[in-house]
């Protein structure tokens, strides 16, 4: 198969895309290439992340190399999108949702427009074929299926040990949200031992470069993802793999109807410090118990156990490419 992807987003979901349609299942997805053709179409065309390398041409394509992520992304101007047989157009942005849909029409009636939809709370505008990357429900008369967007394989599901106690935050602009600032000061001062690092952007100890994130990650104790806007996506799954417990609240991930709901299991691979669930002290409490150098290795290996039961890619990969085979 061949599919158009607009790869709108950060390098992970681009990533995720390949991982899931090139490497899992052999098909071919193709970009379309920025520039004013595609603009006048309506297509909005992602600007290349910081990771991505230098344009090269292959078989008359121009090809972008993202080394971060050891894949390279084919490129389509408009006439060769035209000459081409596409199966599929896939848009990851609701921007693109109505432009792919007047290309399908305009260009290529046998193919089938489908939506990821990984942000919280959005649903399809005109789509209704879904790939669906979280729990909002979606309406009658939608062919979605829900899977979990693959990660790098460098988080590869072996445990480690810290250097020093640390808990560390890698999601962007916690200082945006004042209540989230106010807890994590408050757990600092309760935890004089750990070391807190505050990532991310605008965040006081810097952002992690791509490159560096996974071992920087290995580096900490616990991972802190008390994050209000989403409730646990590429990052802590990334920690997780790596047999990081999280420090999370969950009623964040209820409330946003992400797919933490079902893979966060407190008590196996995160710490609910949501007030309505458990106490500050006690939180506390089990910060330092799980913290403990005699059983913290076990306790990696079993947040490495507990998020497998959920991070099957393979088999979704499968079960998508059955989704894909009825649709198209």
């Amino acid at each position: 198969m061949k599919i158009l992807v607009d790869y709108i987003g950060h390098a992970d979901l681009a990533y995720s895309m390949y991982a899931l349609f090139e490497k899992r299942l052999g098909f071919e997805i193709y970009r379309p290439l920025g520039g004013p053709e595609w603009e006048g179409e309506g297509v909005h065309t992602s600007t290349l992340p910081d990771v991505a390398g230098d344009q090269v041409e292959i078989d008359g394509l121009q090809c972008i190399p993202m080394p971060t992520h050891g894949y390279t992304q084919k490129c389509v101007t408009l006439e060769q999108f035209k000459d081409m047989h596409f199966d599929a157009l896939l848009t990851t942005s609701w921007m693109n949702e109505e432009p792919f849909n007047k290309l399908v029409k305009k260009y290529k009636p046998n193919a089938k427009l489908i939506r990821q939809i990984a942000n919280i709370h959005e649903v399809p505008k005109v789509c209704k074929n879904i790939l669906l990357s979280t729990c909002e429900p979606m309406k009658p008369g939608i062919n979605w299926i829900k899977y979990l967007p693959e990660h790098l394989d460098k988080y590869n599901y072996v445990p480690s040990v810290s250097s020093n106690l640390s808990i560390k935050s890698f999601f962007n602009y916690m200082k945006n949200y004042k209540v989230e600032e106010e807890m994590w000061r408050k757990y600092e001062a309760a935890l004089p031992e750990f070391e807190f690092k505050m990532h991310g952007g605008d965040g006081e100890h810097g952002s992690i470069p791509q490159e560096e994130l996974e071992v920087v990650m290995r580096d900490a104790t616990l991972i802190w993802h008390v994050k209000p806007h989403g409730g646990c996506g590429y990052t802590a799954r990334q920690a997780l793999a790596c047999g990081k417990p999280l420090i999370v609240r969950k009623d964040y991930c209820r409330m946003h109807r992400t797919l933490a709901m079902n893979y966060l299991v407190d008590g196996a691979n995160c710490i609910d410090i949501s007030p309505s669930f458990r106490s500050f002290e006690d939180s506390v409490k089990l910060i330092r118990e799980w913290s403990n150098p005699e059983t913290y290795l076990e306790r990696t290996k079993q947040v490495i156990a507990e998020t497998m039961k959920h991070n099957n890619f393979e088999e979704e990969a499968i079960k998508i490419k059955e989704w894909l085979t009825r649709l198209i």
